[in-house]
């Protein structure tokens, strides 16, 4: 029966510095706490870029929603087409709401802040009840025209 090896040592002018399977650990932790501070950075910026972020997604969910609108009422897409993309993108609008929400903004950015949740909210509701309700043709367009404007009020980050 073989008897294990024992652990490998550094030398260091004589001295022993470290066992090396000691070494090989401490480096293995070193470099995980060193991702995982690099992922936290990455996804965590200041409130403008978070902020930006979102209302970008925002703005793409609404403008989508205003395409299917419009295709809709070009009779290109079907009835149940539309709907079932108008609920998608209201499930999307309520989760970056949500996300918006939660951004603590600084003192002179929270009336604009604010006016921005109820802007997203506000597109969310209306396309939440064009998808559940479903919509005429002529309505269609106007919905979309609506959409589009609502994204005028959301600031380019």
């Amino acid at each position: 029966m073989a008897l294990p090896e024992p652990p490998r040592t550094l030398l260091w002018k004589g001295h022993e510095l470290y066992p090396a399977r000691t070494r090989d650990r401490r480096i293995a932790a070193a470099l995980l706490l060193l991702s995982v501070i690099l992922l936290l950075t990455a996804g965590c910026g200041g409130y403008s870029s978070q902020a930006g972020k979102y209302l970008t997604e925002a703005r793409s969910q609404v403008l989508g929603s205003a395409y299917a609108l419009e295709h809709f009422g070009d009779g290109e897409v079907s009835g149940p087409f539309l709907r079932a993309s108008l609920e998608q993108y209201a499930i999307a609008m309520k989760s970056t709401a949500r996300s918006i929400s939660s951004l603590e903004p600084p003192p002179d950015a929270r009336e604009e802040h604010r006016q921005e949740v109820e802007t997203v909210s506000r597109a969310r509701s209306l396309v939440q009840q064009a998808g559940h309700r479903g919509i005429a043709l002529k309505r269609a367009k106007e919905l979309a025209q609506k959409l589009r404007s609502i994204t005028q009020e959301l600031k380019e980050p």
